[in-house]
């Protein structure tokens, strides 16, 4: 016969690490993507805005109008990571 181990089942052990991975890898970067969508949503309505009233004569988004919403992604990802970090009390 065979005998019974006393182990972890495998899953519990699978979703320690899968919660660790959605903790410091996909929670953040759907944080970050928010906020870059955020950033880029106002870059682009304000664009759009000054348009509109005459300010610009071509509307248009640069390269440096995405880099600048890259900053929205890293604050976003980054005050998530760091949520992670936090006292738990």
């Amino acid at each position: 016969m065979l005998e019974a181990t006393k182990s972890k089942p495998k899953t519990a052990q699978g979703g320690a690490v899968v919660e660790k991975i959605n903790a410091f890898v996909w929670r953040p970067v759907k944080s970050g993507l928010a906020g870059f969508a955020i950033f880029f949503t106002t870059l682009l309505v304000a664009k759009y805005l000054a348009y509109l009233l005459g300010a610009q004569t071509i509307f248009e988004v640069d390269i440096n109008d995405v880099y600048l919403c890259l900053i929205g992604f890293g604050l976003y990802f980054l005050i998530r990571i760091l949520e992670n970090f936090k006292d738990k009390k």
